[in-house]
């Protein structure tokens, strides 16, 4: 803060555009301990008054709409502040209103705001440069970021360690950043049996237009097609990867595609458990057969087993009484239904 003798305070705060006046109070002048002293006028000059909140006018009338709209569609309010100031002096009024009364006065909706991705595309074309990182930028027809493709740090070696028998997740979370875009992660599993991510991508929309370049991004950055692709079962997903594999020389022509466990586990209780609902037991069988079935491969059950373990034959055959039991029940429940 900056003082002086005068009768006033002002307060000053060092911005990036240098000192600006960030608060004014007039000192007033008791004249019951000062007989000597004379009334005087308050200070009303354009900065003083920009400079108190209850003394500024705010946005005039004239320009709600406008600072609205604006407000709508994402701009930011550093912008809204000079379109108005520049709106002001067109209509020829006074531009009493701040940074402050626009941000308060016109929340920005970040969800239409454009993704400024200045920096990102900075970094990632730096990483391409020197390190041979594979990236790819897409924007929409209003210049606005749309669609981005990383690869991350050891992944081409990572995804070469098993080269004909690569497994591939791709799985999309929504809305996880101010900007509303799905940030989607490609990830296989490692020799460990580590996770492992090797790319991601960043896209508006969630659509078969999107998944489809960004599958197009990764076949063009690994080379080698993976065994299989799990997924959750939206029908965008299911439709991007028929563009990519339904077709004689299609990147993915010979991948399979297989829904992941967990949206399968999913599944299976919305619709199975209900039927068990009063009946414990038989839902702790029926869903431990489930999670039998989706952890043991194939290859666990095919051979000789260890003593007492069953053999895929046995566990689902029309024999077993566990098996027989969970059927009949769920017969008697569909028979309900129908």
């Amino acid at each position: 803060m900056l003082g002086c003798n005068c009768s006033w305070n002002i307060k000053y705060e060092l911005a990036i555009e240098g000192w600006v006046l960030v608060s004014y109070q007039p000192r007033h002048v008791s004249r019951a301990s000062d007989a000597t002293a004379k009334p005087h006028d308050l200070e009303q000059s354009a900065s003083a008054a920009m400079a108190v909140g209850s003394m500024r006018e705010g946005v005039p009338d004239e320009l709600t709409s406008l600072g609205e709209l604006l407000a709508k569609s994402g701009v930011a309010p550093a912008e809204i502040l000079n379109v108005l100031e520049i709106e002001c002096k067109n209509l020829g009024i006074r531009s009493n209103f701040n940074y402050k009364d626009i941000y308060d006065r016109f929340p920005t909706n970040l969800s239409k705001r454009g993704f400024d991705a200045t920096g990102l595309v900075e970094h990632l074309q730096k990483r391409k440069d020197e390190r041979g990182m594979a990236c790819y930028v897409r924007t929409s027809a209003s210049g606005c970021v749309s669609k981005v493709f990383f690869q991350l740090d050891n992944s081409l070696a990572e995804w070469a360690k098993a080269p004909n028998c690569n497994v591939l997740l791709f799985d999309p979370t929504h809305g996880t950043n101010k900007y509303k875009m799905k940030l989607c992660c490609f990830t296989t599993i490692s020799p460990t049996g580590q996770t492992v991510i090797l790319a991601c991508a960043l896209i508006t929309y969630e659509d078969t237009s999107h998944i489809e370049w960004a599958f197009r991004c990764f076949a063009s950055t690994f080379k080698t097609p993976p065994v299989a692709l799990f997924t959750d079962s939206a029908s965008s997903i299911e439709a991007a990867f028929q563009l990519v594999s339904s077709k004689s020389g299609e990147i993915w022509e010979s991948v399979r595609h297989f829904y992941c466990i967990f949206h399968l586990s999913k599944n299976f209780w919305e619709h199975i458990h209900p039927l068990f609902a009063t009946k414990k037991d038989k839902w702790h069988k029926i869903n431990s057969l489930f999670w039998d079935i989706a952890k043991n491969s194939d290859a666990t059950f095919r051979g000789p087993t260890e003593p007492g373990q069953e053999t895929w034959s046995q566990k689902l055959h029309p024999e077993n009484e566990d098996f027989v039991d969970i059927m009949n029940h769920l017969q008697r429940e569909d028979d309900s239904l129908s």
